[in-house]
């Protein structure tokens, strides 16, 4: 911060206390693990410049997640930079040891998703549209596709097509993560995981008056 004066914000490495307690934990412990250097965001574990933090006016107050890539998008809107530096920053235990658990925290992701983005779409860098373009064609556009194209056609065999579609995803996505011990459970987990942020951000734009979050805890 001190040799970079157009910096606001600069975090570092969050990891898991436990990442072999589970797949979860795992999975999660790598996703903390983002790029060194210029960031679109950072998370809550970071150090920002108080002049910057003034000039935007500071975290919003009605947002329920995602408040701190919303501030960083006004930040960046306003002219400063977001880093991420290669240190160890913060200790986070997730505690995730069940599917269940999993869900509810991809719905709470695509609640997030879909409150910071609608916050954002009208800065320069608006955030989470490609999160939430993936979710909504993951999660309904392929499917009603298949089933509007068995209805059309009068027949069952075009729903094959669905699962087929999901499982040459699962493998596509598999193979990128080469000879990695987990990529199987996290090419599948990253496909079914579409339904539930697809779920969070429905749950966001139609519970106007009692727009909850799910805890996974």
């Amino acid at each position: 911060l001190d040799e970079h004066p157009k910096v606001a914000a600069v975090c570092g490495q969050r990891f898991e206390a436990h990442p072999t307690a589970s797949p979860y934990n795992e999975l999660i412990d790598r996703e903390w693990n983002t790029p060194v250097g210029r960031a679109e965001a950072c998370g809550g574990d970071a150090l920002m410049r108080i002049e910057a933090l003034e000039q935007v006016g500071g975290f919003r107050t009605d947002l329920r997640a995602g408040e701190e890539p919303e501030l960083c998008a006004r930040l960046s809107a306003a002219g400063w930079q977001i880093w991420r530096i290669d240190a160890r920053m913060t200790e986070h235990d997730a505690r995730i040891t069940s599917f269940g658990q999993w869900w509810k925290r991809a719905l709470r992701s695509g609640f997030g998703y879909a409150q910071v983005w609608e916050r954002t779409r009208a800065l320069p860098q608006p955030l989470y549209r490609g999160e939430l373009k993936r979710a909504l064609i993951w999660g309904a556009a392929i499917p009603i596709f298949w089933i509007v194209l068995a209805l059309l056609l009068r027949s069952p065999l075009p729903l094959l097509g669905l699962p087929l579609t999901y499982a040459l995803q699962i493998v596509r996505l598999a193979l990128r993560q080469g000879s990695d011990p987990l990529r199987w459970r996290y090419a599948w987990l990253t496909v079914v995981t579409k339904f539930a942020e697809l779920g969070g951000a429905i749950r966001y734009w139609t519970r106007s008056e009692s727009r909850r979050l799910t805890s996974y805890r």
